[in-house]
């Protein structure tokens, strides 16, 4: 079985295209940008989605993600394809906290379908290191966060 995994994701490495953006490179078959790279690309009104695979728990946490971000925890990113699908964006790029959940949800997308995918590169502990805009929220962004009822 292992040999299968690690050939599966050989063949699933080589189905991504080469990066287009100078400050881009991959890692571990996925294409990753750089905190910088990403931060120009969404000054410059470049259509790109940003997707935040932590879960609400710790967005909730650090109170802070990348400004417009849209937060699919990385379990619900098959369940949500079609949402992603339907978005006529250039580029998606995936982010979580050091990046290692994001380079697997950029794999899956880009088997989903989606061509530009990329990886937020070292994730959100780069984009703060650098010192880069953050969005603050007192609750995690509710306002995206599905509300979930108690039944009584």
């Amino acid at each position: 079985m292992r040999w299968m995994y690690g050939t599966s994701l050989a063949c699933c490495s080589s189905m991504l295209t080469a990066s287009s953006t100078s400050k881009s490179t991959r890692s571990k078959g996925v294409n990753t940008i750089a905190p910088e790279a990403l931060l120009q690309c969404l000054a410059s009104g470049r259509s790109v989605l940003v997707i935040d695979v932590r879960e609400f728990a710790e967005i909730e946490r650090s109170r802070w993600r990348v400004p417009g971000a849209l937060q699919i925890p990385i379990h619900q990113l098959f369940v949500r394809r079609n949402e992603l699908l339907l978005r006529d964006v250039a580029m998606v790029v995936t982010v979580s906290n050091d990046g290692v959940r994001s380079r697997a949800a950029a794999l899956a997308l880009s088997l989903l379908g989606l061509a530009d995918v990329r990886s937020l590169d070292g994730g959100l502990e780069a984009w703060a290191r650098k010192g880069l805009p953050r969005a603050w929220s007192a609750d995690g962004d509710a306002a995206e966060r599905p509300t979930r009822r108690m039944r009584r």
